[in-house]
């Protein structure tokens, strides 16, 4: 039920304007830190808004669905939801959202190396490719704390007696 009420107002908020606003403003970060990564890789990009540009040709706009931000929504309402102490959600949130996060800038740089290098390729990668990877990966995410937190739950329990 916890979990249920997560998702639910996850898709209330997306509906207010300043939720839609904020997904911008992550989307312009995500396209900023991208192009700086590529720059230090040896890529000519630069960015107007949330398109990441290379010379004079547009090669990817982050847009707000770009980051992430369902799938870490996800993974924060399975650890909110899970009956675990708040002590053990902190550090899984954290990491969790922090690996989430350069996952997906990892998506948008290599998504612009492929739209500059491979082109044939951007279709299939962006689609198919990138969308099971970090769909897999947060499941991933979610099994690992799981097991991490039921693991040191069962040690308190244990060490009690």
């Amino acid at each position: 039920m916890k979990f249920s009420a997560a998702m639910t107002l996850f898709y209330v908020l997306s509906l207010v304007p300043i939720f839609q606003h904020t997904l911008s403003l992550a989307a312009i970060a995500d396209a900023q830190v991208s192009s700086a990564i590529l720059n230090s890789l040896g890529e000519k990009s630069h960015v107007t808004g949330a398109t990441i540009w290379a010379g004079e040709n547009a090669i990817i706009t982050v847009l707000p669905a770009c980051t992430a931000i369902e799938l870490l929504w996800f993974f924060f309402a399975v650890i909110m939801s899970f009956p675990s102490s708040f002590a053990r959600k902190v550090p899984g949130v954290l990491a969790g959202v922090a690996l989430l996060v350069i996952l997906n800038l990892g998506r948008v740089t290599s998504l612009y190396f492929i739209g500059v290098h491979f082109p044939g390729l951007f279709d299939t990668a962006h689609e198919e490719l990138w969308g099971v990877v970090l769909t897999l990966a947060t499941i991933a995410l979610c099994v690992l704390w799981i097991g991490w937190a039921r693991r040191d739950d069962r040690f308190e329990f244990h060490a009690g007696k």
